[in-house]
């Protein structure tokens, strides 16, 4: 057998199914427990309340955001790894890295929103090269936001083509999700976080491989 490819997001996407074989209805719980989550904060942060309130509900719904997706990553990453342990757990233990995960949140957010302020291209490609801090900081619990950030941008070099192409495979299962009302999603977002984790995986191990990373970089 051949070296595989060094993205194969079919590859990715086979291995997720395997590993959500018999996790996906909590997986959907989890789902659930989120989208009600950043719902209830896009609702407060629409009402009719001044805007210095709307400002606050905007921070805010930007760290849970941030702390929310950090432990779905760490599910994810746990399901990489084939432990059989309770997943809400799991998830439990992502939530306990909420302090990086909303300086996180902040310092992406920021920093994509400058670079959408030149052209919302550029602004896409930096969110894409920022994509894997999430599971940096979900898998290193000593890591700080500002290098989680910056291994991201090595990690994906050479990949935000490939990335991308990832994301937009799922676009026949986000028209499935508009045509079910947003039911498919609870499907549909496990399989895209799990996909995602197989190839986070995959891209740190070549980047220690080429030189560009090494494992004492993943330290604080």
């Amino acid at each position: 057998h051949g070296r595989p490819p060094m993205y194969d997001r079919r590859r990715y996407k086979k291995n997720a199914r395997i590993q959500l074989a018999g996790h996906w209805l909590t997986f959907a719980l989890l789902t659930l427990l989120c989208t009600l989550i950043t719902s209830a904060l896009t609702f407060a942060k629409d009402a009719p309340v001044s805007s210095t309130c709307r400002l606050a509900f905007a921070v805010i719904s930007i760290a849970i955001s941030g702390i929310l997706q950090t432990a779905y990553c760490a599910v994810a990453l746990e399901r990489k790894k084939g432990t059989s342990g309770p997943l809400f757990n799991d998830f439990l233990t992502g939530l306990s890295r909420w302090l990086t995960a909303t300086l996180g949140a902040f310092w992406f957010t920021l920093w994509a929103m400058l670079w959408c302020c030149l052209f919302v291209i550029p602004g896409i490609v930096k969110a894409i090269s920022y994509s894997q801090m999430f599971f940096i900081i979900a898998e290193y619990p000593d890591i700080n936001a500002d290098k989680a950030l910056g291994i991201s941008k090595l990690m994906t070099h050479g990949h935000k083509a490939d990335i991308a192409a990832h994301a937009l495979s799922f676009i026949p299962w986000l028209l499935l999700s508009a045509a079910t009302c947003g039911i498919a999603l609870f499907w549909v977002t496990p399989y895209f976080t799990q996909s995602y984790a197989n190839a986070y995986h995959e891209m740190k191990e070549e980047a220690v491989r080429s030189g560009r990373l090494s494992y004492e970089d993943f330290k604080d």
